[in-house]
């Protein structure tokens, strides 16, 4: 693995970029570390600034679990692309999208309640 934002990085960036592509990062534990506090975290200046310019070269996104309101205010910017929940949020997803996996989710609980019962008091 090559660190993207060091010359060697840099130079293969600058060879392959005039290809479409995509540059996909997370957030938490990648860009910023991870912190007890869920409302810590962000890119650093420089990082930001690195992250646009691959951005005017490449297609790039971030995606996180967290919402697409914490990512917009914790990357300003950084990327033309943020995509939030998990993939639920962002990048034109539709609003049916998040209804449906919350329905989904509704379906595996009811099922696990059923089979499990009271074992699920755990989770």
């Amino acid at each position: 693995m090559r660190y993207l934002f060091s010359a060697l990085g840099q130079r293969m960036v600058n060879d392959i970029t005039g290809q479409k592509g995509l540059y996909a990062f997370g957030l938490d534990g990648m860009f910023s570390k991870r912190a007890d506090d869920p409302q810590a975290g962000g890119l650093p200046p420089e990082l930001r600034k690195a992250l646009r310019e691959l951005g005017k070269r490449a297609h790039t996104v971030i995606v996180s679990g967290r919402t697409l309101a914490e990512l917009t205010v914790r990357t300003k910017g950084a990327v033309p692309y943020v995509i939030g929940h998990h993939g639920l949020e962002g990048a034109e997803v539709a609003a049916s999208v998040g209804a449906r996996a919350q329905e989904v989710c509704a379906g595996w609980k009811r099922q696990l309640d059923s089979e499990l019962g009271d074992r699920l008091q755990w989770l």
